[in-house]
């Protein structure tokens, strides 16, 4: 998701993938409960021209924004040198 997402795509998601808790619905991503919904949603971003590039570039902002090469190392950093967590992460930071 985030090469397509980093590459400028609108991109679509199963809802079972819980995506929309890093992405917001219909700004950043399109999301669908089942597969006729996703083919739905499909068809509708393809009729919409407009709407397509807006969710598609919110979405690459935002992958950019959030889930960046430097914000990945920084986290990389903070845990492998056991140190607070210097950002509000968007992805879960739990450690096992």
């Amino acid at each position: 998701m985030s090469q397509l997402l980093g590459c400028g795509l609108a991109v679509l998601s199963f809802e079972v993938n819980r995506l929309m808790e890093m992405f917001e619905s219909e700004r950043e991503m399109a999301f669908a409960p089942t597969p006729e919904a996703m083919v739905e949603a499909a068809l509708r971003l393809k009729r919409d021209d407009a709407a397509r590039r807006r969710i598609a570039e919110a979405g690459w902002r935002k992958a950019h924004a959030a889930f960046g090469d430097w914000r990945v190392a920084q986290f990389i950093e903070d845990v492998m040198f056991r140190r607070p967590l210097s950002h509000a992460y968007s992805w879960p930071t739990a450690l096992w």
